[in-house]
């Protein structure tokens, strides 16, 4: 059991709906249905039926809600109150995306060593939905973040700073390797690796086969928690991938190919409006925001 468990049983609870409770916690609807199954896997009780596109909590599970909402809010407060014990000024908590928020990051701070020499990074480094909830939980003060367009940003301040491409990856001795064009059912059986919490990209990538009628969508066989882990799994042929132009330029022995169809991501700065009343929040979104709008 784990307290994002209980977090999202407690939203399916208060909304009586898997999707908007999946949208209420930025994530996508399988993640919060994997999330009930283990809970119920774990203390062997059934808390939800499902009938059709409607759902009905079990009586076990209103006792269940009653005991994951008051351990929920003993957590916030216990985090409330250790986050007043530590000052936080001068301190920027920025989440960075593995790949592409990370090569926005040193791109932009390279050679301004100075400029934020007064400044401590506390980086946290995850996917998407990760940091979108950390920002909601007021764990972190800005990201820099993909936005697939499959989850809604909209609650948060943001701003777009430039765009990447995701590329189909596969090992140098692939055949595809040597493919001049790349489409979705060339890759349909294909086995893939990925990074583990990355179903916004997962999911974008899923629309994507949808459009050409591949209903079954990637394969994606293993997760990792590193990506290096994941890119080894693709140079050495044992499996293809689906990453950011930015993440897979330090890997030998790796081909990107741009999928027919794909179109650029955003890479997207995003803050929280209490995180604004900070000079340093301010000092730093200002700045890379009006870094990349030179760069155009």
């Amino acid at each position: 059991m784990t307290l994002q468990q209980l977090k999202y049983y407690c939203a399916v609870y208060e909304c009586r709906s898997i999707t908007k409770a999946a949208r209420k916690n930025f994530v996508t609807q399988p993640a919060v249905t994997a999330a009930i199954r283990e809970l119920e896997k774990e203390y062997a009780v059934r808390l939800i039926d499902k009938d059709g596109k409607y759902i009905r909590i079990t009586r076990a599970g209103d006792r269940f809600y009653e005991y994951a909402s008051q351990m929920l809010t003993h957590a916030q407060e216990f985090d409330d109150q250790v986050q007043d014990m530590v000052s936080h000024s001068r301190s920027l908590r920025l989440g960075l995306t593995k790949s592409a928020g990370s090569s926005v990051y040193m791109e932009y701070l390279s050679g301004r060593s100075e400029e934020y020499s007064d400044m401590e990074f506390k980086l946290t480094v995850g996917s998407t939905s990760e940091l979108l909830e950390g920002l909601w939980e007021r764990k972190l003060d800005a990201a820099l973040i993909l936005n697939h367009g499959n989850v809604s940003i909209d609650n948060f301040e943001w701003a777009e700073l430039r765009t990447t491409e995701m590329l189909y990856c596969v090992s140098v001795i692939h055949p595809l390797a040597r493919a001049n064009r790349l489409t979705v059912p060339m890759i349909a059986n294909e086995k893939m690796v990925s990074t583990k919490h990355d179903d916004c990209k997962t999911e974008a990538l899923k629309q994507l086969f949808l459009q050409y009628g591949c209903e079954a969508g990637p394969q994606v066989i293993w997760q990792f928690d590193q990506q290096s882990t994941a890119m080894k799994m693709v140079a050495f042929n044992l499996a293809t991938g689906y990453f950011p132009a930015d993440g897979i330029r330090q890997y030998d022995g790796i081909v990107g190919k741009l999928l027919e169809g794909d179109k650029p991501i955003p890479i997207c700065a995003v803050w929280t409006k209490d995180a604004w009343k900070q000079e340093h929040v301010q000092q730093f979104i200002k700045g890379i925001v009006k870094f990349y709008e030179a760069a155009q």
